[in-house]
């Protein structure tokens, strides 16, 4: 499953107290159920998000969560709720010579075909205009959607539980175009400027 699965920040508030777990801000373990679990804060070198509650000096407790059990392990990160609508936001987390540059460009790109990332602290659409690679601001993508309401659908050879709303959220973070396959290079190079693949070859593969 993909490492950028993406857990409610609510959810994970109500495991306060259960199982040794103590949300306060620092990396803390417990279990639930049978899964042993660890809550990390943000992490220092990401250039967008700085783990800082917008409009405010607060910061989230935790980021991500990491599930285990067994030989088993998956990390999952934090949607927050944004600002007072009934929305949410998923911080665009990125390195300073890893992703950085080329989240930054893809970020505008998709913006531009009716993606939704934000300012977070401002509540402004990014553009050339207020953002640029190096800028330290808080970025994230807007979800127009109360996560109230999960679906289940086929996952290759098993099923899994997506939101009602996913178009909203793949279109916010990819653009009106997310069906179309990209080019991130070789073994999904984070450096390498994405690409958009000819929809002869992007039907292509979505075929195989």
């Amino acid at each position: 499953v993909d490492a950028d699965m993406a857990v409610v920040y609510e959810d994970l508030l109500r495991l306060d107290g259960q199982g040794g777990l103590k949300i306060n801000g620092e990396s803390t373990k417990g279990t639930v159920g049978d899964f042993d679990i660890r809550l990390d804060p943000t992490q220092n070198n990401w250039v967008n998000w700085k783990g800082i509650v917008p409009g405010t000096q607060e910061r989230y407790p935790f980021h991500r969560v990491v599930f285990s059990r067994g030989g088993y392990s998956m990390t999952a990160y934090a949607v927050y709720p944004y600002h007072d609508t009934a929305g949410y936001f998923y911080p665009r987390a990125n390195m300073a010579g890893v992703n950085h540059a080329t989240q930054t460009k893809d970020s505008l790109r998709y913006n531009e075909q009716g993606g939704d990332y934000r300012l977070v602290d401002t509540d402004e659409r990014i553009s050339p205009s207020n953002f640029k690679e190096g800028d330290e601001t808080q970025v994230g993508s807007f979800f127009d959607t109360n996560l109230h309401c999960f679906m289940e659908v086929q996952f290759y050879f098993t099923t899994i539980y997506i939101p009602c709303d996913s178009d909203k959220i793949l279109t916010s973070q990819y653009g009106e175009n997310w069906r179309q396959v990209e080019n991130r290079g070789r073994g999904g190079d984070s450096k390498t400027e994405t690409k958009v693949l000819a929809e002869e070859k992007s039907q292509e593969i979505l075929a195989n």
